[in-house]
């Protein structure tokens, strides 16, 4: 029973670490498809600066 549960807490953490990844990434990513090809970072510090 109690191996149970930590599996399934286990998996909700890792879900919800992909779920956050996910979002980041799609935050970060340029909308029309025109990037720099170094990811969304470098965009984002390039937007800043």
């Amino acid at each position: 029973m109690a191996g149970t549960k930590l599996i399934s807490l286990g998996l909700i953490v890792l879900m919800s670490l992909g779920l956050a990844n996910a979002v980041r990434v799609a935050r970060y990513s340029s909308a029309d498809g025109t990037g720099t090809g170094g990811g969304g970072r470098r965009y984002l510090r390039m937007v800043v600066d």
